[in-house]
């Protein structure tokens, strides 16, 4: 049987090359050369060069040790934040009863 390859549509490849053009900048912006920010993270120098490419296939655990290493990891964190879901908060509004009714209590004095 034949794996059809997984294809990553343009606007999140655009995405992922956004954000490793951003982890670049941070990094230097902070002066750091790619090996010190790569031996901060754990990873290659090869691993680094391919996420500030916007290469989609780096780990989500890469881009965490870049951030962290950064000193941006709230960011990681605001993604992951339920309550800017902005589509979820939609649909639960729209989901919400028109009224509600309490159930009436019989044999209450």
């Amino acid at each position: 049987m034949v794996k059809k390859k997984h294809r990553i549509p343009p606007s999140a490849t655009a995405a992922v090359r956004r954000l490793g053009e951003s982890i670049r900048l941070a990094r230097r912006r902070r002066r750091f050369r790619q090996r010190d920010l790569a031996e901060r993270m754990g990873v290659s120098v090869s691993t680094l060069r391919a996420l500030e490419a916007g290469f989609p296939g780096v780990s989500i655990g890469n881009v965490a040790m870049a951030l962290l290493a950064l000193g941006n990891l709230p960011l990681l964190d605001e993604l992951s934040d339920a309550g800017r879901d902005d589509i979820g908060l939609f649909e639960d509004m729209a989901a919400l009863p028109e009224r509600v009714r309490v159930p009436s209590v019989r044999g209450r004095a």
